[in-house]
């Protein structure tokens, strides 16, 4: 009878569980929010022989919708994803250059929050195959003694009100975090992430929209035809101050800080030169920023330049508040106005 039951329940759970990995294998882009689009996007180019840049951009979602490589040079072609950190550039670049590619000037791109943030690392790193198990282990190594590392919490947090969890789950996060992370690895790897069941409601939701599903071929579209450029509002304006932006002074997280340095140690071994551009913040942002932040941010850089001298790198400035279609990314005035600027930064000397 024990037997029959097992038997039972492994086919039952089989029934259940490959329609399911199947579908959140082969159709990403349905499970994903919206502006994660350009995570698969990118993850397809991968496999794109024919798709060899000389120049290419890594950065968060600000890079994808400030940069397009249409109003900038055919030798651009722009692989930023939205809430890409330097930890996640890491990870992809190795996957692009292990694909035989090998361009001659990367330009990294992000926003201040992510330089700044202790959320140094997405789980699509792992979900689109930037990174495998054994990255993802040296990565929880080289991490292990940093303060919010990572943060697994958010990704279980859909069992956090459950029983037994509800009883013990600020003890459970606090003291299992590294566990936690090890964890949801297989299970991305299985399709049983919380991270997937997370979005299993907007899932069906979008599905069952027109509109969505509209949108979406709209992002891909645009990405195709701008080489990986899209942008997240139009002509919509704002003036609102990004609230986690630390305006005391330059804070790089120690992650941040260690994965940069592995980019620029490996550039410097490929001969690939490295650009570190920073977009433009709103203005009312930019305001905000202490004389401190600007000295300090510069400081770390030109450091950086002392061990690669070859190295480039931005100074942070800012754009009316008219030109962004949010707190931080432009909109499509903006786009153009920045897009004019990268080139006559780096392509027209």
């Amino acid at each position: 009878l024990m037997k029959k039951f097992i038997l039972k329940s492994i086919l039952m759970t089989l029934m259940i569980w490959l329609p399911w990995w199947i579908f959140i294998e082969f159709n990403k882009s349905f499970y994903a929010p919206i502006d994660f689009l350009t995570w698969e996007y990118k993850h397809h180019l991968l496999k794109d022989e024919k798709l060899n840049p000389q120049d290419i951009v890594i950065g968060d979602s600000l890079a994808v919708a400030a940069i397009n490589p249409v109003d900038i040079s055919d030798r651009l072609s722009n692989f930023s994803m939205s809430g890409l950190t330097p930890v996640d550039a890491w990870y992809f670049l190795k996957k692009y250059l292990a694909s035989g590619k090998k361009p001659e000037r990367l330009f990294l791109s992000f926003g201040i929050t992510h330089w700044q943030s202790s959320d140094t690392f997405k789980e699509h790193s792992l979900s689109f195959g930037y990174m495998n198990a054994s990255e993802f282990f040296d990565f929880i190594l080289t991490s292990k003694n940093i303060k919010l590392f990572y943060s697994p919490e958010k990704t279980f947090n859909v069992f956090k009100n459950w029983f037994p969890f509800n009883y013990a789950w600020n003890t459970l996060v606090k003291n299992s975090q590294k566990n936690l992370a090890i964890l949801e690895f297989y299970l991305i790897k299985l399709g049983l992430t919380p991270f997937q069941f997370n979005h299993v409601k907007s899932v069906f939701n979008e599905m069952s929209s027109t509109e969505t599903k509209k949108h979406k071929e709209e992002i891909r579209n645009k990405m195709t035809s701008t080489r990986g450029h899209h942008l997240f509002n139009y002509n919509q304006t704002t003036n609102y101050v990004n609230p986690l932006v630390k305006y005391d002074g330059w804070n790089i997280h120690p992650l941040n800080d260690i994965y940069l340095r592995k980019i620029l140690l490996l550039a410097h071994e490929l001969k690939i030169k490295i650009v570190i551009d920073f977009v433009p913040n709103n203005f009312n942002s930019w305001k905000k920023l202490s004389e401190k932040f600007f000295k300090e941010k510069d400081d770390y850089f030109e450091g950086l330049k002392k061990i690669y001298p070859d190295l480039i790198y931005s100074k942070l400035e800012s754009l009316p508040e008219n030109l962004f279609g949010d707190m931080d990314h432009v909109n499509e005035e903006g786009s153009k106005h920045y897009s004019t600027l990268f080139k006559q930064k780096y392509f027209e000397k």
